[in-house]
């Protein structure tokens, strides 16, 4: 059984057990019952519509603000952003070895909503980590009202 937790028009349905937890204004934070595990996800409306290279800049930025936040680890090698349909996307994972994290993003842009979904595990399986950011992503959705 999964519990839902929505910000702005966007929702998501998380692992039983999982609790939300205080941030900052604006994103909304979810946390795994052993606290080893921690959603992040934020909603921006844009105030025009973006192009598909619009949204590739973004990625850009994102990725090169996470990169220099790395202590001793690295990002998957050329993450490359993705178009379907109407849908702009981008996923990437990395690790950084002396704090024993790892994370995963994925950014989704539709109309002039960007959605950011960022999961950190710390001292948790590599297989487990990506587990859950799959079932994440498959679980997060729109409210298109």
């Amino acid at each position: 059984m999964s519990q839902q937790f929505s910000i702005g028009t966007a929702y998501i349905d998380v692992p039983h057990g999982w609790r939300q937890v205080p941030g900052p204004d604006g994103d909304l934070i979810v946390r795994s019952p052993d606290d080893r595990q921690q959603v992040t996800l934020n909603v921006a409306q844009l105030e025009n519509p973006a192009t598909f290279d619009d949204f590739k800049r973004i990625c850009a930025v994102r990725l090169k603000a996470e990169k220099q936040q790395l202590v001793d680890g690295g990002i998957e090698p050329n993450p490359v952003p993705f178009q379907q349909n109407d849908l702009f996307g981008f996923v990437y994972t990395g690790v950084d070895r002396k704090t024993r994290r790892m994370f995963s993003t994925y950014l989704s842009l539709e109309t002039r909503e960007l959605v950011t979904l960022y999961l950190e595990s710390f001292a948790v399986q590599p297989n487990r980590h990506i587990e859950t950011f799959k079932t994440l992503i498959a679980n997060l959705k729109r409210d298109r009202k």
